[in-house]
C-alpha cells in the first residue's frame, strides 16, 4: 500500500507522489540555494567592481543588481521562462541584505585603516 505525500518547495512547482517524487522535488530546492549563493556571489563581484572604479551609490547599486541578476535572467528569457526575479522578491532582498553588509564592511574596514 503507498502513501501518497505532497511536498512543496516553490509556491508554483507542487509534485504529490511516493518518496522518490519527494527527493526529486527537494532537488529542486537545492537548485534554489544553488541560485542563491550565486546571486550573493555576483552581487559581492559587482559591489568590488563598483568600488574598484569609484563609483556613487547609485551606480553601486545598478553595478551589484546588474552582475547579480542579469546573468539569471538572460539565462531565463533563452529558454523562455519568466524570470525567476521578475516572479519573486526574494532575489532583490537578498542583495539589499547583502550590498548594505558589505557597505558596512567598507567603513568599518576605512576606518580602522585610516588609525
Amino acid at each position: 500500500m503507498k502513501k501518497d505525500f505532497k511536498f512543496e518547495c516553490r509556491k508554483d512547482r507542487t509534485f504529490t507522489g511516493n518518496k522518490l517524487r519527494i527527493v526529486i522535488q527537494r532537488k529542486l530546492c537545492m537548485f534554489e540555494v544553488a541560485e542563491y549563493i550565486g546571486i550573493i556571489a555576483f552581487s559581492i563581484s559587482g559591489f568590488f567592481v563598483a568600488v574598484r572604479n569609484n563609483l556613487d551609490f547609485l551606480g553601486t547599486l545598478i553595478s551589484v543588481f546588474l552582475t547579480a541578476l542579469g546573468g539569471g535572467i538572460i539565462r531565463d528569457i533563452t529558454v523562455d521562462n519568466i524570470p525567476y526575479t521578475f516572479t519573486h522578491s526574494i532575489p532583490a532582498v537578498t542583495i539589499l541584505v547583502v550590498m548594505i553588509l558589505l557597505i558596512l564592511f567598507r567603513f568599518n574596514k576605512r576606518d580602522s585603516i585610516e588609525n
